[in-house]
């Protein structure tokens, strides 16, 4: 029964010393930065991607791949590989950095448990450093330090190839990963229970042999008759089933003080030599007393082992439960937020759908077009369901006025805006009967300023305005008068483009010009193959093209010059493919207005 006592608790030991486990688990995210922006300091901009999924993270031991795993969709990674001495760890994805590190654990001790590091803090650099035939080096080391009794990190960096070789720059990662082992704090969870004695069975059985030999022949030959009785009868009882560890202790107490007394009453060499044999003898049973209080124990800490496993599967079921039951309750609360929010949601839309009604209906009618500007075209197109560009034709005491307004921002705020813009031209043209261009823009200004109250001395006034063209044709003189806030108008004429000079100080706000600043009329005479166009910087601005860059002025000189000749209905057409073709599968920038218009009958 002892021996397999001792095989099973062998056994438990090597069982738990090759179960010890390293545990990492982290979170990798992604950053731009060029150090070698700058020529006298390091210079450029950081910037910060966020969590990154889909990096690889590869653990290598004797130059072998032991085991990788990929980052989810939150960044997050987690392996477990068994304790060694040394691991490579290579973490990388495509188009990014690719780093590696060691993991020396040479110092830990062989009776240590489980090594987990959690929040293990990683990222990845976008900005490459080097070529694709550059052979990557160990950035750093982590080790464990005896002294501190905590893991530290020794930087190595490498040097990338060339004359000008230089170290790769990891200080990011580098203090990441410190701070990472500072907050925390790995644990090294030792099994930490009392060693056993390891008894040779044989030897065992050999001390079982000699206790009955000398039993015996302590019952004849003991020096003192009487005492020699009792002691017999208290050494038989020392093997009994039933005898507990402290009555053996209190057994052995009294052999070794009749051993004593003995040892001071003897007088021969025949009792002398039966003394050594009881001293072997108490000897041996003192050895059988250790070999009871070792397997006592074992079975406490083996009691103690389950009594904590079983306690832990309760903890463990009740953590489950909890998270259960708030899982349970987080998505109940969840769906009613959806609900909750898809209702508002639909309630918003319908809001901006029905002011898109209105803002349509406040917009110059096609009819109303046509009867004012029949050789005209209008290419509308808002970024949002609502826009903050619109356009407004009147026609007063036989001239043609036309402006093409972008107000601030796009969506429900530049709707806002544009409701503001046509009142106020309605105002100050239909029913104050101003009729110059440059008045107009001043009087907007002056207008806009008041309604919104902005004042250049209140820093947080609001700086909400607009951009516009403003042109005024007399169908009697044929003169086109015309003035702008910032909007370009084109002249285009013999297939040349004319870009017509405008201020360069917006209507409303205080980031542009100077407060009060008064806006100049411009004057020309239109022949009859000349046509003009007013627009937004919409067009203009749209990203596109193989390299997702703007449209910009001269590719809108160039497209005013391929469509001038054409009837105005063909050119909104080409208008329209143009900036289709030009933008792809990008999305759309800004709100966008395009009015073409020539005043020839």
């Amino acid at each position: 029964m002892i021996k397999h006592i001792i095989y099973l608790l062998l056994l438990f030991v090597c069982f738990q010393s090759t179960s010890q486990q390293l545990i990492l688990e982290g979170n990798v995210s992604g950053y731009t930065y060029n150090p070698n922006n700058g020529l006298i300091s390091k210079g450029g901009d950081v910037s910060l991607e966020g969590s990154l999924s889909g990096v690889k993270l590869e653990i290598f031991k004797n130059n072998k791949v032991v085991k990788y795993v990929n980052s989810n969709n939150d960044g997050d990674f987690k392996f477990q590989i068994p304790l060694g001495p040394k691991y490579i760890v290579q973490f990388s994805k495509l188009g990014y950095e690719t780093v590696r590190f060691e993991f020396n654990l040479g110092n830990l001790e062989n009776e240590a448990g489980d090594v987990t590091f959690k929040s293990f803090e990683l990222i990845l650099n976008k900005h490459i450093q080097y070529r694709e035939t550059t052979e990557i080096g160990l950035a750093f080391e982590i080790y464990f330090d005896p002294k501190l009794l905590n893991f530290d990190i020794k930087e190595i960096g490498f040097k990338i190839g060339g004359n000008l070789s230089k170290k790769m720059d990891y200080d990011p990662l580098i203090s990441l990963i410190k701070g990472s082992i500072v907050k925390n704090e790995p644990f090294l969870f030792a099994s930490n229970k009392p060693k056993t004695k390891t008894v040779n069975s044989s030897n065992l059985d050999e001390n079982k042999d000699t206790t009955s030999a000398t039993v015996d022949t302590v019952s004849s030959l003991t020096p003192n008759q009487e005492n020699s009785k009792v002691l017999n009868k208290e050494i038989l009882n020392f093997f009994g089933d039933k005898t507990s560890i402290s009555d053996k202790e209190s057994i052995i107490k009294k052999l070794k003080q009749q051993l004593d007394l003995d040892k001071l009453t003897a007088t021969t060499p025949e009792e002398y030599a039966l003394i050594e044999e009881r001293e072997a003898l108490i000897m041996a049973l003192s050895s059988e007393l250790q070999l009871s209080r070792d397997i006592v124990a074992a079975k406490e800490d083996q009691l103690d082992a389950k009594n904590k496993q079983f306690w832990l599967l309760m903890l463990v079921f009740v953590i489950v439960l909890g998270v259960g039951v708030y899982v349970y309750l987080s998505f109940k609360r969840r769906e009613l937020l959806n609900q909750k929010i898809i209702h508002q949601g639909e309630r918003i839309l319908s809001s901006i759908n029905y002011a898109e009604k209105i803002q349509s209906a406040l917009l110059p009618q096609p009819e109303v077009i046509k009867n004012i500007l029949p050789n005209s075209f209008i290419f509308y197109k808002p970024k949002d369901v609502v826009s903050g560009d619109f356009y407004w034709i009147k026609e007063i005491d036989n001239r043609i006025i036309v402006a093409a307004v972008d107000c601030t921002g796009h969506g429900v705020p530049g709707a806002f805006m544009s409701m503001i813009g046509m009142t106020l031209l309605n105002q100050i043209v239909i029913i104050e009967k101003n009729l110059d261009p440059a008045s107009i823009l001043s009087e907007l200004n002056k207008h806009i300023k008041d309604s919104l109250k902005q004042n250049s001395q209140d820093p947080f006034a609001s700086q909400d305005g607009m951009d516009l063209s403003i042109t005024i044709f007399d169908k009697n003189s044929s003169e086109l008068t015309y003035a702008g806030a910032m909007n370009s108008i084109f002249l285009v004429s013999n297939q040349k483009v004319k870009e017509l000079e405008v201020d360069k100080c917006s209507i409303g706000g205080f980031s542009f010009g100077k407060e009060g600043h008064a806006y100049k009329n411009q004057s020309i005479k239109m022949e009859t193959d000349q046509s003009l166009y007013l627009m937004s910087d919409g067009f203009m601005d749209q990203f596109g093209g193989e390299n997702k860059e703007k449209f910009n002025l001269s590719r809108l000189e160039a497209l005013l010059v391929k469509i001038n000749n054409k009837p105005m209905t063909e050119q909104k057409v080409e208008v329209k493919k143009a900036l289709e073709n030009w933008q792809g599968s990008t999305p759309q920038t800004d709100d966008i207005l395009f009015i073409g218009m020539s005043f020839t009958n």
